[in-house]
């Protein structure tokens, strides 16, 4: 998110609503088709509904089929993008090399090695299921850190400036496509994706989620955050072994405000959300409504909900749907385009400045990492008896 920092001179900006977007139609396959008239009126709702901010996912493979090449198709579907961004007012957020999405890891062919760790994550490759192969040293690896500078100095070098653009974003829950081998390689390659995204002027972000705080995945989020101008984090109690419950509404916040203390940078809940077949809509608004709420009482600088839309029925016997049938249903809107419940609550929330708190004592990573599971659960438990939970 483009959100400037809380808790010094900038604080009193205004709180970013965000969303994380792919269409009704299509979703993952988005890139397969884009079209103009369709992303207008999706991000023209937004518009209207006061989001600001619009997270978008660059599916690796559409923009970067071959290490050396930067397609043509994929560089036209982004300016549409982002021409439908300017018309309607709102800022585009694009997340490169992705990359993990939805429980699936989607990559190019080209990265993926066959002596590589094994991931509980399936790898799709054109539209294929690929078996006992995984991603390749994506922080490490010289010709895969050549092949991701490449397409991030194309694509600053050819949206910089654009008038839709807000940022950028380095990649999505990037440890669930692989683990770094040190936490200085994560921080390295983020620095030098950072670095390549420069000449654009605009703020670079990285999609971390709960499991980089749950688990030692050799991410330090005070390292690989020393060039992003705000920290994002990712949290779903649905997923989690230490919420209390799948709409905690406390854990979001908890998150947010670990990450602000480790990292010693604005923080952005950039996504959240819970699927509402099996807990009802109704249920669904009251935990947007909390998680808002208690992101912004701990200082959080914005927080986008996951996701834009349902996706449309058609879809589910195709990937990562065949399995996961409940990533059909976390929508603001249902398939067929009518708000649900929890716009509702977003609506409610409002327009707000992000609220200045003071700064929080600094957590020790090392003794953070070295004491999981307990440390984790023993700071849950101290939020939850505190008067900052939800």
């Amino acid at each position: 998110m483009a959100a400037a920092p809380a808790g010094g001179p900038e604080a009193g900006r205004a709180f970013v609503r965000a969303v994380n977007y792919w269409p009704a139609r299509t979703a993952m396959y988005w890139w397969e088709d884009v079209r103009a008239a369709e992303t207008r009126r999706d991000f023209g709702r937004l518009a209207d509904w006061g989001f600001r901010e619009v997270r978008i996912f660059l599916s690796w493979e559409a923009f970067q089929p071959a290490p050396e090449t930067v397609a043509g198709a994929g560089l036209r579907g982004l300016e549409i993008a982002l021409q439908a961004a300017e018309r309607c007012g709102v800022g585009l957020v694009p997340t490169l090399f992705c990359g993990h999405m939805s429980g699936v890891n989607w990559l190019p062919r080209w990265v993926l090695r066959p002596d590589a760790p094994v991931n509980p994550f399936r790898s799709i490759c054109g539209g294929r299921v690929v078996r006992g192969w995984g991603a390749g040293d994506i922080y490490a690896d010289p010709a895969l850190l050549d092949a991701q500078r490449l397409l991030a100095t194309r694509l600053a070098s050819t949206f910089g400036g654009h008038p839709g653009l807000a940022g950028w974003d380095l990649g999505n829950e990037f440890s669930n496509v692989r683990r770094p081998r040190r936490a200085e390689d994560a921080a390295t390659w983020s620095a030098l994706l950072a670095e390549a995204l420069a000449p654009a002027g605009l703020p670079v972000t990285g999609g971390l989620h709960s499991q980089d705080l749950e688990e030692d995945r050799a991410i330090r989020p005070s390292l690989i955050s020393r060039t992003w101008v705000v920290a994002a984090m990712h949290g779903y109690p649905l997923y989690s072994p230490t919420a209390r419950a799948a709409d905690d509404p406390a854990w979001v916040p908890f998150l947010v405000a670990v990450t602000a203390a480790m990292t010693g940078r604005p923080v952005a809940a950039q996504e959240f959300g819970l699927p509402d077949h099996e807990l009802g809509e109704a249920t669904v608004a009251r935990y947007a409504e909390a998680v808002l709420e208690g992101t912004w009482a701990v200082g959080a600088v914005g927080a986008a909900w996951w996701c834009f839309a349902d996706y449309d029925a058609s879809l589910r016997h195709r990937p990562p749907f065949d399995l996961a049938a409940h990533e059909l249903h976390f929508g603001l809107v249902r398939a067929d385009g009518s708000p649900k419940p929890v716009l509702d609550a977003w609506r409610s929330f409002g327009e707000r400045s992000v609220r200045a708190i003071a700064p929080r004592p600094r957590i020790d990573e090392e003794a953070w990492y070295g004491g999981l599971p307990g440390s984790l659960a023993d700071a849950y438990r101290e939020w939850l008896s505190s008067d900052r939970a939800a």
